[in-house]
């Protein structure tokens, strides 16, 4: 039996190594293994930003049936800072999916605007009789210096003042 090896440039950085055996009239592939290149690829590096979201607008859509049920939209504006020193703002909205009788379902969207550019954040947050609490939205990308941005923003939902706000993003 003859075994020849071959490298083979499958696409898009990525490698694959075949092994042909060739034997008995018969012409298999004993093995493909696929592995990216990562010549010429920089690694991401996590950032924190702890700030502090203070309310400038916030308005709730009440949509058909009169009172909280799904449909319902809540929006905010809120200007960003860091130590006592306005570093951004931020918009969001919040859409209400489910209301049951201890708690809400919404699907909520942030985006931060900062020096550098945009980290936009999305998910789905639960909701009791006592607010939201501490939730974490999955950072979906930006724009300018965080345009590949991955990561997730903790916020913790509080009635009245600023609102903590963790930002762990890689880019």
């Amino acid at each position: 039996m003859k075994t020849t090896k071959r490298t083979v440039v499958v696409g898009a950085g990525v490698t694959a190594i075949a092994a042909v055996v060739v034997g008995a009239g018969v012409t298999a592939i004993a093995a493909a293994v696929a592995t990216p290149v990562l010549a010429g690829t920089a690694a991401a590096s996590t950032h924190t930003f702890n700030l502090k979201m203070h309310q400038v607008s916030d308005r709730h859509v009440d949509q058909k049936p009169a009172g909280f049920s799904a449909g319902d939209e809540d929006l905010q504006a809120t200007r960003l800072t860091d130590a006592g020193k306005t570093v951004g703002w931020e918009t969001g909205d919040c859409l209400t999916t489910r209301v049951g009788k201890s708690a809400a379902v919404q699907l909520c969207r942030f985006v931060f605007n900062l020096h550098d550019g945009q980290i936009v954040s999305t998910g789905a947050v639960k909701a009791g009789r006592g607010g939201p609490g501490t939730f974490s939205l999955a950072i979906t990308g930006g724009t300018g210096t965080y345009a590949d941005a991955t990561g997730q923003v903790s916020v913790t939902a509080v009635n009245r003042g600023s609102v903590p706000v963790t930002i762990d993003a890689s880019y």
